[in-house]
């Protein structure tokens, strides 16, 4: 593992501080904010980090996604996740190249303070508002990257900390 990353940083702020790192249907640029339960839809590659984000964490993960090239996801059924099973999300094809990507976050930050039992097994999903037309059943997304999100727990917002792309090998 990389001495930079052997250790998580302490934290300093609130405990509800976390980051997100997700595919994001719609773009997103990097410092652009969204209030709490307002995120665009999005499919989690990995369950939220319950520590502050750093710079290092995105560097870790770029090292390792980078050298990837863009990929076609197809939308699956309907089903219903959480606790109380009232979340509404529309899976996610699981795809080797979607499980690539997963597992590279996985080495790059899975030894910071998250809930495994949100990655094991890993399933690719998409949180739907139940009326929204623009996520159906056999449609293709084209995966070229994703975007790290950390929640301000004072302010109650999402920021998009790092934007890391697919780029495919160089030729």
């Amino acid at each position: 593992m990389n001495k930079v990353l052997d250790a998580p940083l302490a934290l300093e702020q609130e405990s509800s501080v976390k980051f997100l790192p997700a595919f994001f249907v719609d773009v997103v640029d990097l410092g652009e904010e969204f209030k709490s339960g307002e995120l665009p839809l999005h499919m989690s590659y990995f369950p939220p980090l319950q520590t502050a984000f750093d710079a290092r964490y995105a560097d870790a993960a770029r090292r390792l996604i980078n050298p990837m090239p863009p990929f076609t996801a197809t939308v699956g059924k309907s089903d219903y996740f959480g606790d109380q099973h009232d979340i509404h999300v529309k899976r996610i094809e699981s795809t080797p190249q979607v499980m690539v990507v997963h597992r590279a976050l996985v080495a790059a930050m899975g030894y910071l303070s998250h809930d495994t039992r949100y990655r094991t097994p890993y399933s690719p999903h998409i949180s739907v508002n139940e009326t929204d037309p623009r996520i159906n059943t056999g449609d293709a997304i084209e995966m070229a990257g994703l975007s790290i999100v950390e929640k301000d727990p004072r302010r109650n917002t999402w920021k998009v900390m790092a934007k890391i792309g697919l780029k495919g090998e160089a030729t």
